[in-house]
């Protein structure tokens, strides 16, 4: 397999987005931990504080590869205990370990930037923490034990705005969720209402709702889990934070009854971080389109994260990461295809195989991707 760094320097501190993956959609575990050693030797040798670290496989290898992960961890000399989201799928190949992504960075030195691990209540965080601001990721927030689906969705989000009132945050702060569900097309729905009247109670306003994933992922019992990002930065602060709302060729989620955004731009001097949601082929008026065409769908998957990257001034050939979930192993074959012929087949992507939010969409792709700040209108590399 292979690790890929994609590093971006900022003012205070250099970016690192950490990519772990088999030379096929898949490998043994064996071979996931020599992944995870490389991964371990590429983050202490950097000095890079993880903020987000996420293992992908399958339900029964999941003690197995947490375990692989802690031994490579204590090996190279990194706290074993950093807190780590297993996310767990069917796979594609024979093997149990689809990959690792670890978001992370490097302080620069005098900048007075530190990463540490907090306990946001129960929850385990990583705290970003510097001159005006402060970033925290929280790791698999679930709402067990509550028993029914939305039941634990309500628990869920009751528990994030615990963890975040603990580190003295609110949920109007949240500018990124990863949601994960066991089951989801039978009560995404359900969980869309839950999620709605939550944000009206914290008063999240439409044009500032979290960018997001909702897709189906395992963790045990869990019916659903979530990892979460609350950004707190002073008006004239080191770090900026913009939702995309809408872009020119999707309108806003929350105009057919999901409350997210498409992206969210995390602005570090000149340097852009976007997270773009979990994107899938959706046309502007809300509609699933290119029904039970594969190919179609991929094409039109990627136009829509590139039209949500032309809003921050990116293109797609600067994602630095990404999780493409496929509906079934045509939806993996279409990506590989279509990919390639727009000359995009190259950025770290890991391959799961998932129900996405609808059941006529093939594919769905979440990605994060680095560019710069466009200068009076133009990109500094037109210049």
């Amino acid at each position: 397999g292979t690790v890929i760094n994609h590093a971006a320097p900022r003012p205070l501190w250099t970016e690192h987005f950490l990519t772990a993956t088999a030379k096929g959609p898949s490998c043994d575990l064996a071979a996931a931990a020599s992944l995870f050693a490389a991964v371990a030797g590429r983050l202490a040798g950097g000095a890079i504080e993880t903020l987000q670290d996420k293992v992908y496989g399958t339900p029964q290898a999941q003690t197995a590869l947490l375990a692989a992960r802690r031994a490579a961890w204590a090996a190279a000399g990194l706290n074993p205990d950093l807190p780590v989201t297993y996310v767990a799928y069917e796979l594609l190949g024979d093997g149990d370990f689809a990959g690792q992504q670890v978001w992370g960075l490097t302080p620069t030195e005098g900048s007075q930037v530190s990463v540490s691990t907090v306990s946001a209540g129960a929850q385990p965080g990583r705290c970003l923490s510097g001159p005006g601001l402060r970033a925290l990721h929280l790791a698999a927030v679930d709402g067990l034990p509550a028993v029914n689906e939305s039941e634990q969705a309500e628990v869920m989000f009751r528990r994030t705005n615990a963890a975040l009132a603990d580190q003295d945050l609110n949920y109007r702060q949240v500018v990124r969720t990863w949601i994960y569900f066991a089951r989801l097309l039978d009560w995404y729905d359900d969980f869309n209402r839950v999620r709605t009247a939550h944000h009206q109670r914290e008063q999240v306003a439409t044009d500032a709702m979290p960018a997001s994933t909702g897709i189906q992922g395992r963790s045990g019992d869990r019916a659903c889990f979530m990892d979460v990002l609350a950004v707190q930065v002073a008006e004239n602060g080191p770090l900026q934070v913009t939702p995309i709302g809408r872009t020119a060729r999707q309108d806003g989620a929350f105009t057919y009854g999901s409350a997210f955004s498409r992206g969210m731009i995390w602005q570090a001097g000149s340097g852009r971080t976007v997270f773009v949601s979990g994107t899938a082929s959706i046309n502007g008026a809300g509609d699933s389109v290119y029904v039970g065409n594969t190919e179609a769908q991929t094409f039109e998957t990627l136009m829509a994260i590139g039209g949500v990257l032309a809003e921050a001034g990116g293109r797609l050939d600067e994602i630095r990461m990404a999780t493409v979930f496929c509906k079934d192993v045509q939806a993996y074959e279409a990506f590989q295809q279509v990919s390639e012929l727009l000359g995009v087949a190259r950025f770290p992507a890991i391959f799961v195989i998932g129900d996405v939010c609808r059941d006529d969409l093939l594919i769905e792709i979440e990605s994060v991707c680095t560019c710069r700040a466009p200068v009076d209108g133009h990109d500094e590399d037109e210049r």
